[in-house]
Formats: structure tokens, sequence, C-alpha cells
């Protein structure tokens, strides 16, 4: 499944977003990172926007199982935000949220299963994190339907 990223520019609270130049659906990783080094979007911004997308239209279309605790992923946006601020980047995904799909592992810590799309994996708990989930784990968002 691929999966297009979303640019927000924050107007004073979360609950106030509008879209940038950046179209919702097209936008790419490249450009969202240019964005948030500009300073024209943050992590915090962009992920109200996805999380509000999701909660729309995933009712609809079933790509999502499982989200990881929103309070939790709004903290790590946060605090990647605030690395940002003080010139600290990890690399070119820092703060762009990232969906993986359920059959790749995710750490049980997450609260997200890992099935593959099958009823039969259904309650199954992986030891942790595959390794490509590891390397972005701090923008870990969500686990798509596959």
């Amino acid at each position: 499944m691929a999966l297009s990223l979303v640019s927000v520019t924050a107007l004073g609270s979360a609950s106030t977003l509008q879209c940038s130049a950046l179209n919702l659906l097209t936008a790419t990783a490249e450009e969202l990172s240019y964005s948030l080094s500009t300073g024209a979007i943050t992590s915090v911004s962009l992920l109200h926007l996805y999380l509000s997308h999701i909660k729309k239209h995933d009712p609809h279309l079933n790509a999502i199982t499982d989200l990881a605790p929103e309070s939790s992923v709004l903290d790590t946006a946060a605090s990647l935000d605030y690395e940002r601020k003080l010139g600290r980047i990890r690399g070119p995904l820092h703060g762009v949220p990232v969906i993986v799909k359920d059959s790749i592992a995710t750490d049980p810590a997450l609260g997200m299963e890992t099935t593959a799309g099958s009823y039969a994996l259904a309650g199954s708990r992986v030891l942790g994190d595959h390794p490509a989930v590891a390397r972005v784990r701090s923008s870990l968002l969500s686990a798509a339907n596959t």
C-alpha cells in the first residue's frame, strides 16, 4: 500500500488547521521534510491533520487496522519539533509521520497487532520492532491493512 503524506500549517490551535501549498494526497516525504525544515509546518500539526483524516475517511476505506495511542504519538511529534528547533535532526524523515503495513512487526508497547490481515494472527504479539521500524520508530503512527 502506498501512502502519500500530508502538509498543514497551524493557525493558532490544533483544531484550526489549513492545508498549505502541498497537496494532501500527493505530497512526498521529501516535500514534507523540506516544509518541516523551513518551519512551514510542524510535526504536531501534520500529525493532527493525519489523525483527523484517518478518523474521517477510514471507516469507509478500512485501510488502518490499528493506531498507536494518540497521546504517545503527539508527545513524540512535540519532542521531534523541539529537537528540530534546537537544530538536532535525526535524518531525512525527522518528524514525518509513517504508516507501516500490519505485516511488519511493531513493538507490543505501541499496542498495535501484527496480523498481516489474518484473523488467525489476531491477538498474537511479536517480541519487538522489525529493524526497519526501529529505524523510524520516532515517527511511527499506525499499522495499515494489507
